[in-house]
């Protein structure tokens, strides 16, 4: 073992190797096993880079052989923080072939970090002998054509994390009917974090480092975060001798790196985001290598989601503190699936004073226990000078041995400033054995009472919305009986009022009413199409905005806004928030040809007219697949319909029916919550009379408007763009206003 330099990161590293030359069994603690060749110099800008980061500007360079890393006997890591540092380059842009393992023949999991072929993950997380939730490898290899898709090579980076298999977390996906992968990882006690070689550079050197602090297991690359799990339990088996460039598999010796490694560490503590930074260089370098690796940041959260190949944004919740909107929504990696099939969400928080120039901030409510299973949907209040978060940690999914309550509870935490929010360790109303005690809260202005609604059980054992009322945020009382009958339980219940209406809303159905007391009556169609579980808040001006999800082939998406709009009789619809539309760019230059029925085009206006053979139909060719299209309809009763097709004819349409009432979209689109059912708003009075029609399809997401009112998402699956196709059914139709407008993507 041989210390690389004396001072900070690397001066309390457990063990610490640099590739200095020296006899086939090195000083340093390094063995060299077949074609490996120790103490290569590097010159120019790769020796300042290594020297910069703590090297020494040598390196061992791999042609296929392997190192024997012996650290003292005492070396091993069993405790619950840790990290890894590797510094390593394969310039033949390969990445598959192991690059750091345990030496331990009969050991089935003794490999740690490797490069292996992204493509042959799986595409699909079983689920009772059925395909479950896309895996980011479904995103980013095999959907044919989908804007996630990645050009050039399919390696991936993976880190195996390893403890000690929890009962508790084997026998949950057992119940749900998990398959693997997530069935045989809760089995083994394993975990993986990784990262396509595409993303961050096929043949270039990287500072690899992996974290174990607590509940979080984290992977950088060159400084940036690129992947994350949440563990539960200590390290289990991460003991020396090491390999380096090889591993067991099977009872045999794997191989086949070649390349070059500048230096390996291991600290028995969870290195800071200062030192991460200094084993990766400069922070401006990190700066920009994050933008090279994750993308840049969009500044608006809306048709957007968080940075990460395998991150998305789930549900939603809004606060209006008088100055500011805050969003707060759940962090989401793998769909779902993070920590065993557990979910392992956080509350991640945005904010703004005018809808276009957004804050970001630190996790309001981070998981900070790994018996925490998620932080599941709650909701916000501002009172007094103070922000109250109300949250669960959805531990009826999963009893952990060192869980100091039983089943789900309901959590409250305090802020002073809306960012920092200190968590109360004790539920504040009694725990459920629901899998996830989702809540709203609501104060009511008329009484001064504070309200709490969340999931329970009834005597039958069936679900139902618990009803709490306090004074003052600490003690609650439960109400005699449940806010609604059994039966109209759902996820996500979430109460508000505006203008003198109440309204109630729970897994995207809506009810309304005068009173807190009712009687509620429900919607139909219920306002916010496409969007999973939103939840409102007003903002200025006594507007009311509301956000949710878009999903994406799995549970999490994309988030979007909607502005809502009240009618005098307290039904609701939607409309776009103005100041959160994408810019475009100047309207394409249009020349509509006719394929079917009858067109006439005079520069302005379009009239179409089926014939008796056949539906009108017109198309606009070379249309970009990130496109606004905006235009006005007169058709009376015939159906209209604005269609965006691929090469090959594949594509979604937005549609509108007044016979049927019905306005929705159609095509190929992504599984929904709602269980693929073709998302629309059905009954819709007035489609008989002249509207418009506003649609943005951008980054995979089709969303419609019609006459500012109605609102209807969904996601398309692959790329349709190249042609657009206007079409007309059951009578004429004239087209007016006609705007096709580039977007800059997402």
């Amino acid at each position: 073992m041989s210390q690389i330099i004396d001072s900070s990161p690397f001066a309390d590293a457990l063990a610490a190797w640099d590739m200095t030359g020296g006899d086939r069994e090195t000083t340093t603690g390094l063995a060299v096993r077949g074609a490996v060749e120790l103490g290569v110099p590097l010159r120019g800008a790769q020796r300042e880079a290594s020297i910069a980061r703590g090297g020494n500007g040598t390196v061992a360079r791999f042609s296929g052989g392997y190192l024997r890393a012996a650290t003292p006997a005492d070396a091993g890591l069993r405790g619950d923080a840790m990290s890894l540092c590797m510094r390593l380059r394969d310039p033949t842009g390969r990445w598959q072939a192991p690059l750091f393992a345990r030496d331990d023949r009969g050991d089935a999991l003794a490999e740690i970090l490797y490069g292996t072929d992204g493509a042959a993950k799986p595409a699909h997380y079983g689920s009772a002998g059925e395909p479950g939730p896309a895996t980011p490898w479904y995103h980013l290899f095999a959907e044919e054509g989908g804007p996630c898709r990645l050009a050039g090579t399919r390696a991936l980076l993976e880190y195996r994390w390893r403890t000690r298999p929890a009962a508790a977390v084997i026998r949950f996906n057992e119940r749900r009917g998990a398959g693997d992968p997530i069935l045989s990882e809760a089995r083994a006690g394993v975990l993986h974090l990784g990262v396509p070689v595409a993303l961050i550079g096929a043949s270039e050197w990287h500072d690899v480092v992996f974290r174990f602090n607590g509940p979080n297991l984290e992977l950088f690359v060159d400084g940036v975060l690129v992947d994350e799990e949440w563990g539960y339990g200590a390290l289990h088996r991460f003991e020396p001798p090491f390999l380096v460039g090889a591993a067991w598999h099977d009872g045999e010796l794997a191989t086949g790196f070649h390349g070059q490694v500048d230096h390996v560490a291991l600290w028995e503590r969870a290195l800071s985001d200062a030192e991460i930074a200094h084993l990766s260089g400069v922070a401006a370098a990190v700066e920009q290598r994050a933008v090279e690796i994750l993308g840049p940041e969009r500044t608006v959260p809306h048709h957007w989601r968080p940075r990460g190949y395998n991150a998305y944004a789930g549900d939603c919740m809004l606060l209006w503190d008088g100055a500011r909107l805050h969003l707060f929504y759940l962090f989401d990696r793998r769909h779902h699936t993070s920590k065993w099939n557990l979910g392992a969400h956080q509350y991640a928080h945005l904010s703004s004073a005018d809808l276009v120039h957004w804050e970001r901030h630190p996790l309001a409510i981070p998981l900070s226990h790994t018996w925490e299973c998620a932080i599941g949907t709650g909701d916000f209040l501002h009172h007094a000078g103070r922000y109250h978060a109300f949250y669960t940690d959805c531990g009826g999914r999963c009893q952990f041995e060192d869980k100091p309550h039983r089943g789900s509870g309901v959590f409250h935490a305090v802020s002073s400033d809306g960012i920092r929010f200190r968590k109360d360790p004790a539920p504040v109303v009694p725990t459920t054995d629901t899998g996830c005690a989702d809540c709203s809260i609501f104060h009511d202005q008329d009484s001064g009472a504070f309200h709490l609604l969340t999931q329970e059980r009834s005597a039958a054992g069936a679900l139902q919305v618990a009803h709490y009322r306090s004074a003052d945020l600490a003690a609650w009382q439960r109400e005699a009986k449940p806010f609604l009958p059994a039966g109209t339980m759902g996820a996500c219940p979430h109460l508000f009022a505006w203008n003198g209406w109440h309204y109630f809303a729970m897994a995207n159905r809506l009810w309304r009413s005068r009173t807190l007391a009712g009687p509620w009556r429900e919607q139909t169609p219920p306002p916010l199409a496409g969007l999973n579980f939103p939840k409102t808040a007003p903002f200025a001006g006594g507007r009311l905005l509301t956000a949710g999800w878009i999903g994406h082939a799995g549970w999490g998406g994309d988030l979007l806004f909607r502005e809502l709009v009240q009618f005098p009789d307290g039904i609701l619809g939607t409309k776009f928030v103005a100041e959160m539309i994408p810019a475009s760019g100047p309207p394409l230059a249009l020349r509509p040809e006719s394929l079917h029925g009858e067109m006439a085009w005079d520069g302005r206006r379009l009239r179409m007219a089926a014939t008796d053979a056949q539906d009108a139909s017109a198309r606009v060719a070379a249309v970009p697949g990130n496109v606004r299209i905006r235009l006005r309809v007169e058709a009376s009763g015939a159906t209209f319909g604005v269609r965006l097709t691929d090469a090959a004819g594949n594509g979604v349409a937005a549609q509108v029916n007044p016979l049927r009432r019905c306005v929705a979209i159609s095509g190929p689109l992504e599984r929904t919550s709602s269980g693929g059912e073709q998302p629309g708003l059905q009954p819709v009075e007035g489609l008989d009379r002249p509207y418009t029609l506003d649609l943005f399809v951008i980054g995979g997401i089709v969303d419609l408007c019609v006459d500012n009112r109605y609102t209807v998402a969904a996601r398309r699956v692959g790329v349709a763009g190249s042609e657009m196709r206007f079409c007309a059914a059951g009578g004429p139709a004239l087209v007016s206003g006609i705007s096709v407008c580039p977007l800059g993507g997402r």
